[in-house]
């Protein structure tokens, strides 16, 4: 990704825990299992447009546009001939090798503005409606677990919603691209959009850091970038009971 990154002279920066990983431990978190990359929306939609004939055949693009059952608004490359199964229910989706994340960048106003707030609830709302195509049930009690499954099961009498609401989604998420805002925010992401969001000048010019001994951009203001997401004591690690990996059902390097 980096080689066609620097090819076509696309801006990328490490995000989230490889950020993280990169300053706290010169590479991967210990208990940390994938990669998160993210670049302005222009780069992103190069990067996207190239990808697949500037990748060899060991590598595949998954993205909403080639599997009807990927629920994401980001795109990940996956390698043949691996397996990263996340959910028992999703092992019958196109495709479940190893993978790294790629999120592209917004324009927004303020992370404090009420209609970005409402704007990044209703993104994020879309996609854990979209999630229960896949069977992905994420539920704090039975109430909404109940209701999640109802919406799971109507999918399969009604998949004609899916596209309408990938649609608007995408346009949400875009809504302020042409405006000249001063934050980028990830709203593809899994975080509050409060953590998702920083000024532009924060994150480019980036600058270079070692990830398990090669260099890699992160943002020009990488500590400001973690206080925001992770809180002042970044640098601490968490006690073991908080050291959450993504859990995969099974994994297969070859």
């Amino acid at each position: 990704m980096v080689r066609i990154a620097e090819k076509y002279e696309l801006r990328y920066v490490l995000i989230a825990g490889t950020l993280l990983g990169a300053v706290r431990h010169a590479g991967f978190i210990p208990w940390d299992d994938d990669i998160d990359i993210a670049l302005p929306r222009k780069d992103y939609e190069k990067l996207k447009s190239v990808m697949n004939k500037e990748l060899s055949d060991k590598y595949y693009v998954h993205s909403i546009k080639n599997d009807k059952n990927y629920c994401w608004p980001y795109i990940k490359i996956r390698k043949h001939n691996t397996l990263f199964l996340e959910n028992e229910k999703l092992r019958n989706r196109d495709h479940n090798g190893i993978f790294i994340d790629i999120f592209p960048l917004d324009k927004i106003k303020s992370p404090n503005c009420k209609k970005e707030k409402l704007k990044s609830y209703v993104i994020k709302k879309i996609t854990e409606i979209l999630m229960l195509k896949s069977g992905i049930i994420i539920a704090k009690n039975i109430t909404t677990r109940l209701a999640k499954i109802t919406i799971y099961n109507l999918w399969k009498i009604t998949p004609i919603l899916f596209k309408p609401l990938v649609k608007i989604r995408e346009k949400l998420i875009i809504l302020e691209e042409k405006r000249n805002f001063k934050y980028y925010c990830n709203l593809a992401g899994g975080y509050p959009m409060k953590k998702e969001s920083q000024l532009i000048s924060d994150i480019f010019p980036a600058k270079k850091l070692s990830f398990e001994n090669r260099e890699y951009y992160v943002p020009k203001n990488y500590k400001k970038y973690l206080k925001t997401v992770y809180g002042e004591n970044y640098m601490k690690l968490p006690p073991v009971e908080k050291r959450i990996e993504h859990n995969p059902v099974e994994v297969k390097f070859n």
